[in-house]
């Protein structure tokens, strides 16, 4: 059976290409990945805050596969609405699908650059400003100081995907040295590829990188009680 070890369910935008392939990449053996979809295009602030509309829906039909966790699996989408919101999709879940726990994506990260202790970041995103402006508003009523926040300026979803992990590093690599005094790197969005670039992203700046994909991966991981570490692909995976 597939998922003797543990299942994860991943309640993704229905335009998500990259999270469940990097979850493959690197997911240890005896973890099985399912998925459900939200119908979801823009990645405007609109298009994300409608992403809740389809919670209930997909946390049942989740819970039929008979998963551990389920992950909502948008960043942007988890934080739209404010600091607070993240918590009641939280709620929403494991309410509609019966006590499984949740996560999500962004409360993943806040947890992933608290055990690392990073205060001081720098973050790379596909975004508009619309969007990434909210996320640095968010992450600064968690107690983080955002030294610099940049974005793609994409707005349809599905176009995120397309982009290489080389936009991701390079991004990110030029950021921090632009703010040497960062303690770490968050990329932000589950569509945003980084899973190739992380571990030489950290050897050439000398600090943790925090992905979106990552980070919720080491929190469905620790949910279900694998304690297995990654190797090569972040200093957060290695110490799960």
């Amino acid at each position: 059976m597939y998922g003797w070890r543990g299942r994860i369910g991943l309640m993704a935008p229905s335009p998500l290409m990259t999270m469940e392939p990097e979850f493959y990449k690197v997911i240890p053996d005896g973890i099985s990945v399912h998925t459900t979809r939200m119908l979801h295009t823009s990645s405007t602030y609109e298009g994300l805050a409608s992403l809740s509309d389809n919670i209930e829906r997909a946390a049942e039909e989740l819970a039929t596969a008979k998963v551990d966790v389920i992950a909502f699996a948008c960043t942007s989408g988890g934080l739209i609405k404010g600091e607070n919101y993240e918590q009641e999709l939280r709620s929403r879940i494991e309410k509609a699908s019966g006590g499984i726990p949740a996560v999500t994506v962004i409360g993943s990260v806040v947890d992933a650059l608290k055990t690392l202790n990073i205060k001081k970041l720098v973050v790379a995103t596909p975004y508009i400003p619309d969007v990434f402006n909210v996320e640095k508003d968010f992450l600064e009523k968690k107690g983080f100081e955002v030294l610099d926040i940049r974005g793609l300026g994409i707005e349809e979803s599905e176009l995120i995907s397309h982009e290489p992990p080389s936009v991701s590093y390079r991004m990110s690599k030029e950021m921090f040295f632009e703010h040497s005094q960062a303690e770490g790197i968050f990329i932000s969005c589950t569509n945003y590829r980084t899973i190739e670039i992380i571990d030489n992203l950290e050897k050439d700046t000398g600090v943790p990188v925090i992905s979106s994909v990552q980070a919720t991966l080491w929190n469905c991981l620790k949910k279900i009680n694998c304690k297995e570490p990654i190797i090569g692909h972040g200093k957060l995976l290695e110490n799960i």
